[in-house]
């Protein structure tokens, strides 16, 4: 692939270097990006590398943006019949954060992009990402299903505080018709449980044994954010 010339690429702020002596145009003086013996990036070293690089007394701009930690795009076909589709592996949330532009900009000009990981790890990350989606989705609904029906019983006898009531149902009913969807929720969470065992240890987003409350509560940080922030402790940590 032919270098890239970042600075007519990305003419903004000036960065002052660490090392001026450097020059990160030349791709032989570039930094490896850090990572893994999976092949897959070590955020926190990264991170590290790039500020490593800069005078300690720059401040990353405000200027928000939606980093792939994984680039280039061309590098990462899309897929999508494929078990092994390396653009939705790119795009997984896990490897996309928020940074600044500027660490954004900087990042891409002083550091060697990541080896493309190989089709097994590909693999594996978006299987492990899709087991650890449904198990937040179904510890989720046997949580708030097991809150439902609790709170039902308490309110037996209450017209008003009638859940899921069918015509004709006594209240006894509607309890049972929750408890019976209550069991079946968890059928799904431990199903997705064994299916988060099959996986290796280290692609888990969650340990084997977590109860749906800790599953909720653990998956809940990475599962439903598109990105990691990376923006808040750069820009308010200066």
């Amino acid at each position: 692939m032919a270098e890239r010339n970042f600075l007519q690429l990305y003419p903004s702020r000036r960065i002052p270097q660490a090392d001026p002596s450097i020059d990160f145009n030349d791709p032989a003086q570039k930094i490896p990006t850090p990572c893994d013996h999976r092949g897959l990036i070590v955020v926190e070293a990264l991170v590290s590398a790039v500020k490593g690089t800069v005078a300690p007394s720059y401040r990353w701009s405000g200027r928000r943006t939606v980093h792939h930690l994984y680039y280039y795009e061309d590098l990462y076909p899309s897929r999508p019949f494929s078990a092994d589709n390396p653009r939705a592996f790119r795009d997984l949330p896990p490897h996309i954060v928020s940074v600044p532009k500027d660490f954004e900009e900087w990042c891409e000009k002083v550091m060697l992009p990541a080896d493309v990981p190989d089709p097994e790890v590909r693999t594996t990350c978006l299987r492990a990402w899709s087991i650890a989606r449904g198990l937040y989705r179904m510890a989720s609904y046997s949580i708030r299903t097991e809150r439902q029906a609790n709170r039902r019983v308490d309110q037996l006898g209450n017209e008003s505080g009638l859940i899921w009531r069918n015509p004709g149902d006594t209240d006894e009913a509607a309890v049972e018709r929750m408890a019976d969807r209550f069991v079946k929720q968890m059928s799904g969470f431990e199903l997705h449980m064994e299916w988060n065992a099959g996986i290796p240890e280290d692609y888990r987003y969650i340990d084997v044994n977590a109860s749906p409350e800790e599953a909720a509560r653990q998956l809940g940080r990475c599962v439903v954010r598109r990105s990691r922030d990376l923006w808040r402790p750069l820009v308010l940590a200066a």
